[in-house]
């Protein structure tokens, strides 16, 4: 009981008044309270790159898993319904483009009428918007526009998706390939012979 006691009274400061009488207070001082939010800024600055390429990263790793996971469901859709199923670069979630970039956004589309364009009588499966964060998704000229499945589930052509960070590091961009088979194979990082824009 003394010893709580004690801290109370440790944790308290006298004030005299100007009529003599001390009073006292409990805080800090101005001192104390600039030592303290130096400190804190030194380890804020200390933490916050780590913590940037944290959030980064798992930006890079979501939207991968975005496409991942369309690519999936076009192949799985397209065995379902026994009919082609597209996965196509869209800019406004409702049709397909084939001006700009994947980053602006897919959907996942069954083909009816197996032509490769949207219609009206043909529901958009999945719709994904636009990447945050400045990051690129680019492909080579098989998927300049489209990717097909078949109802076999294999995909009309094989080509490479690679999904690049706003600081454009190789190391760290995601690489999803799709075989002849269609199967779509998720990798860390580029194959030599590509790179990030």
């Amino acid at each position: 009981m003394d010893r709580v006691v004690r801290q109370r009274q440790i944790s308290k400061r006298r004030l005299t008044v100007g009529n003599g009488r001390t009073r006292l207070y409990a805080g800090f001082t101005l001192i104390e309270m600039m030592i303290t939010i130096a400190i804190l800024a030194v380890l804020v600055a200390a933490v916050a790159p780590s913590f940037m390429q944290t959030i980064r990263m798992s930006r890079l790793q979501t939207q991968s898993n975005a496409l991942f996971t369309s690519l999936m469901l076009a192949r799985s859709e397209a065995v379902k319904r026994n009919y082609p199923v597209v996965v196509c670069k869209s800019a406004d979630g409702a049709d397909c483009t084939g001006a700009g970039n994947w980053e602006q956004g897919w959907l996942v589309f069954p083909d009816k009428d197996r032509d490769n364009t949207l219609d009206a009588d043909e529901p958009v499966i999945r719709s994904v918007g636009a990447l945050s964060g400045g990051n690129t998704l680019r492909t080579g000229a098989n998927y300049a526009n489209r990717v097909t499945y078949r109802p076999d589930a294999t995909a009309s052509q094989a080509d490479s998706f690679r999904l690049c960070g706003s600081n454009a590091v190789d190391e760290e961009a995601r690489q999803i390939a799709v075989s002849l088979t269609g199967r779509p194979r998720m990798q860390k990082g580029l194959d030599a012979d590509k790179t990030c824009p």
